[in-house]
Parts: structure tokens; C-alpha cells; sequence
């Protein structure tokens, strides 16, 4: 991916990259699902998918390829509702 710099302005990547970790929101609050993925080149994004609690196959330690635009929201970079593939399962060789 690129510099910090490039991020500011929204572009379409794909990625690849394991989940560092995600975040579940309680049962009262607005519906989304956010994972932090650590990518090839040891970049951190973070994958929001809104509307949804979980996302199936979508836990910490799993591989993905994502696609999806990112952008810098909050002085982090962002993608979301991406697409994605699960490449590995977490804990497997």
C-alpha cells in the first residue's frame, strides 16, 4: 500500500493480510463490524463492515485479500464494507 500521504485521498486497493483483531459492538449501539488487518507490507487498515454484528470466517488470525477503496477516516486508514476472500484460517499451517 501506499505512504501515509497517498492514503488522504480515497483509492481502490487489494490487500492481503492477516487480522491483528476485531471489534463487536454491544447489542444497543448502531450495528458494525471492525477488524484491523496487518497487510503484506506492515500497513494497518481497518475493515468496517456496517449493519452487521459478525461477519462469517471474519475472526483474529485469519488471512484475507480484501478490495475495497480505502480512505483516511480519523487519522487511520479505512476500508469500508470490503470484499473479501479468506485465504487461511487462524491457527492453520
Amino acid at each position: 500500500m501506499a505512504e501515509q500521504a497517498a492514503v488522504e485521498n480515497p483509492h481502490r486497493v487489494t490487500l492481503t493480510g492477516s487480522l491483528e483483531s476485531v471489534t463487536i459492538q454491544p447489542i444497543g449501539a448502531p450495528p458494525y463490524y471492525e477488524a484491523v488487518l496487518d497487510d503484506e507490507a506492515g500497513h494497518r487498515v481497518h475493515l468496517v463492515w456496517h449493519g452487521q454484528r459478525t461477519v462469517p470466517g471474519v475472526n483474529a488470525g485469519v488471512t484475507l485479500r480484501v478490495e475495497g477503496t480505502v480512505s483516511q477516516q480519523a487519522h487511520r486508514s479505512v476500508i469500508f464494507d470490503p470484499h473479501y476472500e479468506i485465504l487461511q484460517h487462524g491457527g492453520e499451517a
